[in-house]
């Protein structure tokens, strides 16, 4: 791909006001105009992360769309609230970045960031991702699969994209790697980490093992948890939490309970209860 190409894609999709390109590509034959000119493969382009934090970032080219729409802007929104400067934070599926990036942002120098990502090719792209914006201070990468036991390796499964790498076996996961497993808790006691104040976890599925690896780590630090829960494995995630004495949210606010989200997909936040003087 040229790089006059390239120049033009970034400005176009950073600087330009997304009214005004919705009303071009509304223009006869300009959408299939411009799927034709747009660049393919991975590409460095200046990423919205929150109101206020842009950062460069590399791409794959299914996520070209972050670059200028923002990306799930409820729960970035709910971060920028309420994370503080000095936390200490787990990214569990750190995925190519973009959570992780954005907590050490919001962190600050004092804050640190444990970010956990078992597929190979999105660890590499978070580590370019990470090292472009000088926060490898503040982040400390881990290729391996979060679990409820350490130790040894553990079968990922994974498709054509780079977001849906599983423990789960599917039709639409059909590539098999082994890869390291870690449990929350052997891991947080090996680096030295007494105290946890925030936690992302997107595993796909695997909510429940993952968080039953850190019972002590959420028994003794109560961090916040926001969650991405997925079926089962999210139903079995927030059925342990309120065990814990975790309420559960929606992004509203709204109250949720294990049995309101069974069978679906849906972003939650798990804050530990306050006890009754």
């Amino acid at each position: 791909m040229s790089g006059a190409r390239e120049s033009i894609y970034r400005w176009f999709r950073s600087r330009v006001p997304a009214p005004i390109r919705r009303a071009l590509k509304a223009l006869p034959g300009a959408g299939e105009m411009a799927e034709r000119s747009r660049p393919r493969g991975s590409l460095w382009l200046p990423v919205r992360l929150a109101p206020g934090i842009e950062l460069p970032m590399l791409l794959p080219e299914a996520f070209h769309w972050i670059s200028y729409e923002g990306y799930e802007p409820e729960p970035v929104n709910w971060l920028t609230q309420h994370l503080k400067a000095g936390s200490a934070c787990l990214d569990v599926g750190g995925h190519i970045g973009v959570y992780t990036l954005l907590m050490a942002e919001l962190t600050g120098v004092g804050g640190s960031v444990h970010a956990f990502e078992p597929y190979a090719p999105n660890i590499e792209v978070l580590r370019q991702n990470v090292d472009r914006n000088g926060l490898a201070q503040r982040v400390t990468l881990v290729q391996a699969a979060v679990d409820s036991e350490d130790g040894g390796s553990v079968d990922l499964f994974a498709g054509d994209g780079t977001s849906e790498a599983s423990l789960y076996e599917a039709d639409s996961r059909p590539a098999r790697w082994e890869v390291p497993r870690v449990s929350l808790d052997a891991y947080l006691r090996r680096v030295g980490v007494r105290q946890v104040h925030f936690i992302k976890m997107d595993v796909e599925g695997a909510e429940e093992q993952a968080l039953r690896g850190g019972e002590s780590m959420l028994r003794e630090s109560s961090p916040d948890i926001l969650l991405e829960v997925h079926g089962y494995g999210g139903v079995g995630a927030v059925r342990f939490l309120e065990e814990l004495g975790y309420a559960v949210a929606l992004l509203s606010g709204d109250p949720t309970t294990s049995d309101a989200l069974e069978n679906r997909v849906q972003q939650v936040i798990a804050q530990k209860r306050v006890s009754e003087p």
